[in-house]
């Protein structure tokens, strides 16, 4: 019981270490575009402010993009599924007019 208990919270212990090492953080790129390093720089808190302003517009920007993206994925499927179901419905037509044509010439002959 006791070493059922040891390897439990081993295993929990490995499960919490893994999950905490899955938290990535993203560099904040301080430099604007265009900008060019040029040796040391100091940086003061209002470009820090910038630059995590201009990070957070770009990831709403992605954010958006990807919105888009599922959207016109959605759309496209849509459509698909309707010119799929308008060229049974054709189908299905179109053997009914055959078999009346074919029934009119039995009736016919």
């Amino acid at each position: 019981n006791q070493l059922l208990l040891y390897k439990n919270k081993g295993l929990r212990e490995s499960l919490s270490t893994k999950k905490k090492r899955k938290n990535y953080s993203r560099k904040l790129n301080l430099q604007k575009e265009g900008e060019y390093y040029r040796g040391v720089e100091w940086w003061s808190p209002r470009s820090f402010k910038r630059a995590s302003e201009r990070q957070a517009q770009k990831e709403q920007d992605e954010l958006e993009e990807n919105l888009q993206k599922a959207e016109r994925k959605q759309i496209k499927a849509s459509n698909a599924l309707l010119k799929k179901r308008l060229q049974e419905e054709k189908r299905v037509k179109r053997e009914r007019l055959k078999e009346e044509r074919e029934k009119e010439k039995e009736r016919k002959a």
